[in-house]
């Protein structure tokens, strides 16, 4: 039964194995394997193009963005420079995504005939039985028929021996009185029975050869594996001891299962050695059992031989019972061997069982490490990338910070350390800066203090000399009133008499006392002096207004050229922060710093020829108050400082984040619309026209109305009966209008939207 069970099987599995083809299989494997070697090369020199092609783009970005730098900085043109690089890296950009979109298609075939060819394989193999237990069940029944074979011919030979002994105990019995006859039947009975030896010595040294052979190679099957799974746990053992507890709690289980399965190893290992032992004693027995048969028939011939006369017949009656005794015996060893030999093969089947239990064990116990290990790798995984997140987080905002403090020019790996050294040099500079700048400052406020009080000195002085003059105008005025009088006429003309009046205020009089316009009339030497004065005070008065004047122009002009050369000065240290930056900056402001303390660079940055003294009239350029040029530099520095506002800048990057996450169809509205919206006549333009574009649109409509009206009332038709010509014009028209205010108005909701993510 189980032979038949095995033969079909073998039947099934040959059919399996015939319908998979294995040869067109391989020559279909190999044409693939071609294909996806010859893909993996076009793969890597594609990727290769597409890093260098990467490279030059990332390149000519850094390069235009260099350039838009710079152009901001330096002018006010950053929008013209801005808009004049961004078309020159499109193409690039364009061919760019091509390039990346034919290496994707590329990669997606690819990837679609190794699972097309994968999924034929699979779906072959899966229909195919495993050959494995098929074929040590085949080996197994060819090791039981070669088994079966030589007992069988052992069984033959033994018949036909015992055969030609019955015909050879019939030629005895029918030939006793033949000495000769007796002589050729010892001779071929003995030649028999060497034979006879030979053959079972040769069959039982063949049978256990193979058994040893067998019992070898299985005990060294045993062994390898044994030693491997030893060593596999060892080295199991060795890399995951440090684990948790739960790897090393299945480490002691596994080590345990195995030392169980080598005990079950060493158990069937002896009860083999037993077996074989007792084969041994088997062996033995039928060795001492044949020598004890030839011995007997030894012993036969020789009294058949010495008294053939006395009693013949009697001693070949003995000596065949004997012989039928020693036949007994053989048959019943041999059902001894046969039991053992039944033994040995239920030993070998026990021993096939506990080795595959112990193989499915060990298995099981692989599948759980591997299951082990796999969940210290995931937990280690999320160990690593637990705090990640944090850490970005919080390096994101200390870059932020630093480029909030410190300012674009500082490199991002610097330390903060030398970032806060750097900040501090750069304010103890500044207060050094403002520290000059007040000691000018309060040098400025003494002169001006001490002009203050020549001007008041110089104010006295005239005061006196006032005084002086009204004194003496008294004097002259009480000279006259003293001499006689002699009545004036009153003045002809207005001038006149403001003179007069003019005069009348400046001559003191008695409190409460009324004059006549006689009595008012000055004398005409005071008169004189008088209209002298005010001519001389005029005079002055027109003087100080034509210096005032100049002076205003002077101040004016003085402080335009004192604007123009520090916005020339700023513009020329933003140059030189600029060549700095290709350099090491921190060397070079050193060697800077050095040479200005050192005098070597005395003197403002620039300074024109004829503006050195507006420039110091004005109080920004010059060094009035005996400052070096480095406190025009650590001025200047300030300045270029507070123009680069880090909010401005931070706003700038945010701008500039917002415009890069945009698609390629919002950067083509934004553009367009900056293009449109930028100048006055571009909006001029797109406002007309869109005017323009309603009224057409309410005309065409106006007048396709006008006109199916006007055929209705011509063909007598009502309006409620127009034609479908008329009411699918008039579809189309009022279809055509909704697209237009649709793409208008998704226009304009898609430049707000991009101008308001560019905002934020």
């Amino acid at each position: 039964m189980a032979s038949t069970t095995t033969l079909q099987s073998l039947t099934t599995a040959l059919v399996h194995w015939q319908n998979f083809g294995l040869s067109a299989q391989r020559e279909s494997l190999d044409s693939a394997g071609e294909k996806i070697a010859a893909n993996q090369d076009a793969s890597s020199a594609s990727r290769k193009s597409l890093a260098a092609a990467t490279k030059a783009f990332n390149k000519s970005s850094e390069g235009n963005g260099k350039a838009d730098d710079g152009g901001e900085a330096g002018a006010g043109g950053t929008e013209a420079g801005a808009g004049a690089s961004k078309p020159k890296s499109k193409p690039k950009f364009a061919v760019l995504l091509r390039k990346y979109q034919k290496e994707i298609d590329a990669l997606t075939v690819r990837a679609r005939f190794a699972e097309k060819h994968f999924l034929g394989l699979y779906k072959d193999l899966a229909e195919v039985p495993d050959p494995a237990p098929l074929l040590e069940l085949s080996i197994a029944a060819l090791r039981d028929a070669a088994a079966d074979n030589a007992a069988d011919e052992l069984a033959a030979e033994n018949a036909r021996l015992q055969a030609e002994l019955q015909a050879n105990a019939a030629e005895f019995a029918s030939l006793r009185n033949q000495d000769v006859t007796i002589a050729r039947l010892e001779k071929e009975v003995r030649e028999l029975s060497a034979e006879l030896d030979g053959q079972v010595t040769a069959k039982s040294e063949e049978v256990v050869a193979v058994l040893e052979a067998e019992y070898e190679a299985k005990a060294a099957l045993l062994a390898e594996r044994e030693a491997r799974t030893r060593a596999q746990m060892a080295a199991m053992e060795e890399d995951y001891a440090r684990l948790r507890a739960q790897l090393s709690t299945a480490q002691t289980t596994s080590f345990g299962e195995s030392q169980a399965a080598q005990e079950a190893d060493d158990v069937r290992d002896a009860q083999i050695a037993a077996l074989s032992a007792e084969l041994g004693r088997a062996k033995a027995r039928v060795m001492a059992l044949e020598a004890e048969r030839a011995a007997a028939e030894r012993t036969a011939g020789t009294d058949v031989g010495g008294a053939a006369s006395a009693g013949a017949a009697s001693d070949i009656g003995v000596l065949v019972d004997q012989v039928a005794a020693l036949e007994l015996e053989l048959s019943r060893k041999d059902v001894e061997i046969s039991d053992l030999v039944d033994e040995l093969a239920a030993a070998r089947d026990d021993a096939a069982a506990a080795a595959r239990a112990a193989a499915s064990d060990l298995a099981r116990l692989r599948d759980q490490l591997v299951a082990k290990t796999a969940e210290v790798d995931e937990l280690v995984a999320e160990m690593a990338l637990a705090p990640s997140t944090d850490v970005d987080a919080l390096l994101r905002e200390l870059a932020l910070l630093k480029g909030i403090e410190f300012g674009e020019e500082t490199p991002g790996d610097a330390p903060l350390d030398a970032l806060l050294m750097a900040k501090n040099k750069e304010l103890e500079a500044g207060t050094a800066a403002l520290r000059s700048s007040l000691a000018a400052a309060e040098r400025d406020a003494a002169d001006i203090a001490a002009e203050r009080d020549a001007a008041a000195a110089a104010l006295a002085d005239k005061d006196a000399l006032i005084a002086q003059l009204e004194a003496d105008i008294l004097n002259v005025s009480a000279a006259a009133a003293a001499g006689p009088q002699t009545p004036r006429a009153a003045p002809a003309d207005a001038a006149d008499a403001r003179e007069a009046a003019l005069v009348q205020a400046l001559l003191p009089g008695s409190a409460g006392e009324a004059r006549s316009p006689a009595q008012l009339a000055p004398p005409a030497d005071a008169f004189a002096v008088v209209v002298a004065q005010r001519d001389r005070f005029k005079a002055r008065v027109l003087e100080l207004e034509t210096e005032n004047a100049t002076l205003h122009e002077r101040v004016h002009t003085a402080r335009a050229a004192a604007d123009a050369l520090e916005a020339d000065n700023l513009e020329l240290y933003e140059k030189i922060r600029f060549l700095e930056s290709y350099d090491d900056i921190a060397r070079e402001r050193d060697a800077t710093m050095l040479r200005m303390e050192s005098g070597e660079l005395g003197g403002p940055l620039a300074m024109p020829a004829g503006t050195a003294g507006t420039s110091s009239a004005a109080g920004g350029a010059g060094n009035a108050g005996g400052g070096t040029g480095g406190s025009a530099e650590l001025r200047y520095r300030k300045l270029y400082e507070d123009s680069m506002n880090p909010f401005t800048l931070f706003h700038r990057k945010q701008r500039d984040s917002s415009y890069n996450e945009l698609n390629a169809a919002e950067k083509v509205t934004l553009n367009t619309s900056r293009i449109l919206l930028g100048t006055k006549f571009a909006r001029t333009f797109v406002f007309f026209y869109s005017l323009l574009l309603h009224v057409l649109v309410f005309f065409v409509l106006y007048r396709l109305s006008a006109s199916s009206s006007t055929c209705s009332t011509a063909s007598g038709v009502p309006s409620t009966f127009r034609p479908a010509a008329t009411a699918g014009a008039l579809s189309s028209a009022t279809a055509t209008a909704t697209a237009l205010a649709s793409a208008s108005s998704s226009a304009s909701s898609s430049v707000a939207s991009v101008a308001a993510r560019l905002l934020r």
